[in-house]
């Protein structure tokens, strides 16, 4: 895969290499995610194992300082990228609630 958009990392650390090291906290904490670095700019999708189709696109964008963020779909800075920790609990907070209203009641 292409290294793209480096989004100004003073330490040559690529999109695709801070998406790598959010879906890793992801993966932690029971989200899964698969890469879609062929883009430009790179993103990541990220879902519930069981809903696969629904999710949410993160990617990389420099900060107002030039420090790397994690950014939603939507256009919402998440975290700093040395902060996947705080990019997972947002994530999750935008996710959960609109998985309860889109995932099939359980039989």
């Amino acid at each position: 895969m292409p290294d793209v958009n480096d989004a100004g990392d003073p330490r040559g650390f690529t999109s695709a290499d801070h998406l790598d090291v959010l879906a890793r906290a992801l993966a932690d904490t029971g989200w899964s995610s698969a890469p879609r670095y062929d883009r430009v700019p790179a993103l990541m999708h990220v879902f519930a194992q069981d809903m696969p189709g629904f999710g949410e696109s993160i990617r990389v964008t420099a900060g107002a300082d030039g420090t790397p963020w994690f950014l939603s779909s939507t256009g919402d800075l998440l975290a700093p990228c040395h902060d996947p920790a705080s990019a997972t609990t947002k994530i999750a907070a935008l996710l959960a609630p609109l998985l309860a209203v889109v995932r099939p009641p359980k039989q």
